[in-house]
């Protein structure tokens, strides 16, 4: 595994990047602009590489590969074919080793974990597959409570039906705070979760529990109420999402 590591892969890279400055010390300014360059598009890669919880990757990934792009075409003004091609292969290895470093595991396919506060495509796909979300609540002393819960969506918020007076009603009638978190059960690293604030919505929630039912018992009415029992829909607009 140690080829896979972020230690050898900074390493690596840290060395290529030390030999090729040298190399350009003493050269023209835009060999020196093509190192500059170089230099921060690695150092862009380290930070998506050390914190990718904390940023917004796909805007970084572009800023990255634009530097590099920037880079070469700068290079490609000033130097022979055969430099060219060595920035080239040093470019490749670079996107080899991440790529390396990607296929760790076999079911990593959406390693990256991206951050947003709206559902994307896949996100709502998944939601509308019979797959069972984790929701958490906040109790009234600030602990959580967790619950597997059937999860629906209509493209904005995802959904969940519970009852009047059930413990995730009352806590989210108190605090509501929601998470919500789906794994694709066969693809665990096929995943979202979404927080926000849980709105309440009576009209419909019958039916809604009805056609819940449906998807994941393949039964046309919930065969589950009680007496006096009152449907309520939560819906969550997500505020902050994650997920592959």
């Amino acid at each position: 595994q140690l080829i896979y590591s972020f230690p050898f892969v900074a390493a690596v890279s840290f060395g290529a990047l030390v030999a090729h400055f040298i190399y350009h010390v003493s050269a023209s300014s835009t060999q020196l602009a093509f190192t500059t360059l170089f230099m921060a598009s690695f150092a862009s890669r380290g930070v998506i590489l050390l914190y990718p919880h904390k940023l917004k990757l796909r805007a970084l990934v572009i800023f990255s590969s634009s530097l590099s792009i920037i880079a070469i075409v700068i290079f490609a003004l000033g130097n022979s074919p055969m430099e060219l091609f060595l920035s080239f292969a040093l470019q490749g290895g670079s996107n080899l080793g991440k790529a390396l470093k990607s296929t760790v595991h076999p079911l990593r396919k959406d390693l990256p974990i991206f951050m947003a506060n709206k559902l994307t495509d896949a996100d709502i796909e998944l939601l509308k597959e019979a797959q069972i979300a984790i929701v958490t609540t906040v109790n009234p002393d600030g602990s959580l409570h967790s619950t597997p819960t059937w999860v629906d969506t209509d493209g904005e918020a995802v959904i969940i039906n519970t009852s009047v007076g059930r413990k995730k009603h009352r806590n989210i009638e108190q605090f509501k705070h929601v998470s919500i978190c789906v794994v694709d059960s066969k693809q665990p690293y096929r995943w979202v979760s979404v927080s926000g604030k849980g709105e309440f919505e009576t009209g419909g929630a019958d039916a809604h529990i009805d056609a819940m039912a449906k998807k994941y018992l393949g039964q046309d009415a919930y065969p589950f109420r009680t007496e006096g029992e009152v449907r309520v829909m939560v819906r969550v607009v997500p505020t902050k999402r994650l997920g592959s």
